[in-house]
């Protein structure tokens, strides 16, 4: 998920560098060559690689190598080739090819993205010393700060995961590079202090303040060493609708619930880890102008590294920009719509956007039920239509799959009957528009044919006698064009009406129904069976409603459809924490509450991984990094939109889990 940063860092240089430039040597000095079939094959190999195909890619970039000169597009085929071997699972091979790269080019201005690819290759190959080593070496080299910020998250990624607390001090002691020793002290220290022990966390900063006064870490090494004898502190700010004066307010409950789970989430942290975390909440009033407000003064503490909430969208866009602006994560556990994410790279979606729903439907019908023929039958008015729209685009990108049709209504109607006619007109256009005509033309053979599947002879002379043209499917049945391509007979095309409600539609494989209220599940669903349309239903989360799937049980039973949230309340992680909560908190977890612990439990994670300021959250958020929450899975990358999603289906009275989609 990261890699499309090294395009983007690439891009930005070699778009700004005009084409006859020298600044790209040999390692025998040799000039660059302009060479126009250099470029060509960059940009094939650009466009090959953003459609996910490495291996032509790779050929393009490798085209560029084989021209021997060196071209003004030769050191971003080096990295660019190795990037595609990478994907490609050749990860000796891109290593063999950047580290001559490397050598031949040692003043390249890709030699940071050289590094961080290397360490990626590294990383995926297991190797996790040589990464940590490279990804280091990446973080000196360069000057980018997403670059910087994503190799420091794989660094956080690697001490954390993979490297012992007895590796990491080794590799402490052998290293020499100024970045690397002050990066390496603050990690080593954070682990110390993890593991309680204090005196020595601060033995290694007080040296590493000492020695590495210019450290671009500084401030962070000296704030952790300021805040020792105290005790480490990190100040979230948390924004909800709590109406703490107002107990009648339809939505307090929700924020309190959210609350409730954020706290919790907090108090574990505090418990296990040596760096507390301090809560500065703030009631929105359901008012986006408020959450404003409030978002303001805390990006203006310096204290806070980052916001939960605000909840709903429209508080969500009216509060991102400004904490984008001051560079303060802000992480919505709730807000659904589109293009939140999008303000700023310091904005982020625990719960998927519209979008995103519809692709994951859309991903789970075609590569995990193998459906090709898709319909779609949504909402024009409402957050319906996103959904179904990200359904359309995912399934119209993946291979042999495609919209046969797509209807739409007005939220709130009741009567389907233009919609289904448009779909059975639709459905049955490659049966009932072949007909076979009697008006002449007709062989004799073809006669016999017919008579040998059972028309009757008398019914033949009929339709002789007045010239008729007759659907395959009237005189053959429902399997009539298939019959008749089998034998032989010939057969016409024509037009025919589809409100023949006795012959079924069965040529779309499923219909794909994001409802906006569980009222529009029984009113589709009845409709879908009364026009005859014999398809697999799909549907979206408000599908997770098991009093009106079981209301509706004659026409949804078997019906997949995406949801936030489930838990497998036999699952003894959920029987875990739902014991445990219920003995601090006093009460009952619900939904709301799940959502606000997994947000809050997924920051506690990264700040126990070392991310402990602002920029390290929002790298760290940006990384790909996965979470197996209570109530779902997240996961978080470049998109900054949780592309996880659960897939759940209704089948004889109980909702079960069937999968998770993971988008991109």
């Amino acid at each position: 998920m990261m890699s499309s940063t090294i395009d983007r860092l690439l891009f930005s240089i070699l778009f700004l560098i005009p084409v006859f430039c020298t600044f790209e040597i040999s390692a025998q000095d040799r000039p660059v060559v302009y060479s126009e079939r250099a470029d060509a094959y960059f940009h094939n190999g650009i466009a090959a690689y953003e459609e996910g195909n490495y291996r032509s890619a790779f050929q393009e970039f490798e085209h560029i190598l084989d021209i021997g000169d060196v071209t003004q597009r030769t050191t971003a085929a080096y990295v660019m080739s190795a990037k595609s071997m990478v994907e490609l699972g050749q990860y000796r091979e891109a290593v063999r090819r950047l580290q001559r790269f490397l050598d031949r080019f040692p003043r390249s201005l890709y030699q940071d993205d050289a590094y961080f690819t290397l360490g990626v290759a590294h990383m995926r190959d297991r190797r996790y010393e040589d990464a940590l080593y490279t990804f280091l070496r990446a973080v000196e080299h360069t000057d980018k700060p997403e670059l910087r910020g994503n190799a420091e998250a794989y660094l956080a990624r690697i001490i954390n995961n993979h490297i012992t607390l007895r590796e990491l001090e080794d590799i402490y002691d052998e290293t020499r590079g100024e970045f690397a020793r002050g990066f390496l002290a603050l990690a080593l220290s954070q682990r110390y202090l993890e593991r309680g022990s204090v005196a020595t966390a601060r033995t290694i900063l007080e040296k590493a303040v000492q020695e590495h006064w210019q450290h671009p870490l500084i401030g962070e090494l000296r704030t952790l060493l300021d805040n020792l004898e105290e005790g480490i502190t990190m100040k979230i700010g948390v924004i909800l609708p709590l109406f703490n004066n107002q107990p009648d307010e339809p939505f307090q409950e929700l924020g309190r619930e959210l609350l409730r789970g954020i706290q919790f989430a907090v108090d574990e942290h505090n418990a296990e880890s040596g760096i507390k975390i301090y809560l500065d909440v703030r009631d929105s009033r359901r008012q986006p102008s408020v959450a404003a407000r409030h978002v303001q003064e805390l990006v203006n503490d310096n204290e806070v590294v980052a916001i939960l909430g605000p909840i709903f969208s429209d508080e969500a866009f009216a509060t991102a920009g400004v904490a984008n602006a001051r560079g303060v994560p802000l992480i919505t556990p709730t807000a659904t719509a589109n293009h939140i994410a999008d303000i700023g790279r310091y904005v982020f979606q625990i719960n998927p956007d519209y979008r995103n729903r519809g692709r994951a439907m859309a991903r789970f019908a075609v590569e995990q039920l193998g459906y090709s023929t898709l319909g779609v039958l949504a909402p024009v008015d409402s957050h319906g239509q996103d959904i179904a729209e990200g359904f359309i685009e995912e399934v119209n990108r993946l291979d042999g799959a495609y919209i046969a049709v797509s209807e739409w209504y007005r939220t709130g109607a009741t009567n389907f009957r233009q919609q289904f006619y448009n779909i059975r007109k639709r459905g049955l256009q490659d049966s009932l528009h072949l007909y076979i005509s009697f008006s002449g033309g007709i062989e004799q053979s073809d006669i016999m044919k017919l008579a040998s599947q059972g028309v009757e002879l008398a019914l033949i002379d009929s339709l002789l006698e007045k010239e008729s043209a007759v659907p395959v499917i009237e005189l053959l049945g429902v399997d009539g064009p298939r019959i008749a391509d089998s034998l032989g007979i010939n057969v016409i095309i024509g037009d025919l009406y589809a409100d023949s409600l006795e012959i079924p539609v069965e040529s779309i494989d499923a219909m794909f129904l994001p409802i906006t209220s569980k009222d529009e599940m029984g009113i589709a669903s009845a409709q879908i069976a009364y026009y005859n349309v014999r398809t697999q239903l799909l549907g979206s989360g408000e599908w997770n409603d098991i009093l009106a799937l079981e209301e509706n049980r004659r026409y949804v039973n078997g019906v997949y459809f995406t949801s936030d949230s489930f838990w497998d309340t036999n699952d003894s992680t959920f029987i875990k924490f739902f014991d445990a909560f219920v003995k601090k908190m006093r009460s009952r977890p619900t939904r709301n509450t799940l959502m606000g612990y997994d947000t809050a439990k997924l920051l506690s994670m990264l700040i126990q991984e070392g991310a402990t300021s602002r920029d390290g959250i929002a790298a760290a958020l940006s990384s790909g990094i996965f979470y197996r929450g209570i109530h779902s899975p997240i996961v978080m990358g470049r998109n900054r939109v949780n592309a996880a999603k659960n897939v759940l289906r209704y089948m004889a009275g109980e909702i079960i889990k069937v999968d998770e989609i993971i988008l991109d």
